[in-house]
């Protein structure tokens, strides 16, 4: 397991907390998956006065070779299921948890970990849950690690899931729409759920700032989802070759994937943009501050931080009304929600948008001011902290 211990100074205030962050790879490194939250997170904490040491326990070298093995399916989408949910794989990192958290030297208030797909649990420590969701809400999901697995398997990953959250001091959903639903399925006390929502991967002030005017003649929609098909990239690119085809000059931004084979020629095409790279950082920014509108027609989606930082970014949102989104996008006032593949509700909500500037930038204005007062970094770790007082004796 890696260890990287905080080095700033811990606060004099005798109330700040030592907490032990845990998560699948380097938690304080930006480019990590999951939107660089963690990173995030841990900054918010350490800001406000509380030492944060992290904890890596993903498997590396030639343990990682032998889960990989041991976890092995001719189905890639299986494999990778396997890899992450398979009791093997859940045992090696938990091991690898439990092996960081001893070597942490002094007394900890606390432990969060970052998901479920290990146990960093420890006898006389609280631990705490923080997720965007757990895999046994994702079951019968689309898109999912879950859906990858035999019905046994996926017996095997919800019972051990439902010990985890029932035993833990606390869970710190993303979401209310997460933390009903962890509930739900694994039986989890709902006092113990305490929603702390989350904050941007990255900093948009200058985006809202720099704003281009709403008059431009051509205008630009942003697509932001590092999994093309999961977010629904193929339906908003027919939904604009749509409104090209009635004679509207639209064009489609997007980041994300890799690569995209064959992209249209009405596509801005960025690529995948590192978060720990300060080059593609602003190349991500820029994006959001020339966008006009924000599209997210996802088919599923734990949470949606792109949305959020959408409207940090002033920008009228079109997402799909699925999990968290309605919590983020009110409809009518911030964007508009569609269902999910419902191509002709896209299309004319993208229309109402592209043929009015002063509606883009009244719903532009609204979110703004909805998601500076739901999803800063400082009132995400506010709530952490809040949920773990509620567990460390005075």
């Amino acid at each position: 397991a890696y260890v990287n211990p905080d080095a700033t100074m811990m606060s004099e205030d005798r109330g700040a907390l030592h907490i032990a962050f845990v998560g699948e790879g380097d938690a304080e490194d930006a480019g990590v998956a999951g939107a660089n939250s963690p990173a995030m997170l841990i900054r918010a904490l350490r800001q406000a006065g509380h030492r944060v040491t992290a904890v890596d326990c993903e498997v590396y070298g030639a343990r990682r070779g032998l889960v990989a093995a041991m976890t092995w399916s001719a189905n890639r989408e299986r494999w990778t299921g396997r890899y992450h949910l398979h009791p093997r794989a859940h045992a090696a990192r938990t091991r690898n948890a439990r092996r960081g958290l001893a070597a942490i030297a002094g007394r900890l208030d606390a432990v969060i970990q970052y998901g479920s797909a290990f146990d960093a649990t420890l006898p006389d420590v609280p631990t705490f849950i923080w997720c965007d969701t757990c895999a046994t809400v994702t079951r019968n999901e689309p898109f999912s690690w879950m859906t990858a697995l035999s019905p046994r398997e996926q017996d095997v990953v919800a019972a051990r899931e439902g010990a985890l959250f029932r035993r833990v001091a606390g869970v710190l959903p993303w979401s209310r729409y997460a933390g009903d639903r962890i509930a739900a399925v694994t039986g989890a006390p709902a006092d113990r759920v305490h929603v702390t929502y989350v904050g941007p991967s990255l900093e948009l002030g200058r985006a809202a700032a720099e704003r281009r005017s709403w008059q431009g003649p051509t205008v630009r929609v942003l697509f932001v989802g590092r999994e093309f098909a999961r977010k629904g990239g193929d339906l908003l690119l027919d939904a604009v070759a749509s409104l090209r085809a009635d004679r509207h000059d639209v064009r489609v931004t997007l980041v994300g994937p890799s690569s995209l084979p064959a992209a249209p020629d009405f596509v801005d095409f960025l690529g995948f943009l590192d978060k720990s790279r300060p080059a593609d950082v602003e190349r991500l920014v820029d994006a959001y501050r020339d966008a006009d509108i924000f599209c997210l027609p996802t088919r599923r989606e734990p949470f949606g931080i792109a949305v959020a930082e959408a409207m940090l970014a002033r920008l009228p949102v079109v997402a799909t009304s699925l999990s968290a989104i309605p919590e983020m996008v009110e409809e009518g006032t911030t964007g508009y929600l569609v269902n999910v593949d419902d191509r002709a509700a896209l299309v004319d909500r993208l229309r109402r948008l592209v043929t009015d500037a002063g509606l883009r930038e009244r719903m532009g204005e609204a979110g703004l001011s909805r998601a500076r007062a739901r999803f800063s970094w400082g009132a995400v770790a506010a709530s952490v902290v809040d949920a773990i007082r509620t567990a460390v004796p005075a």
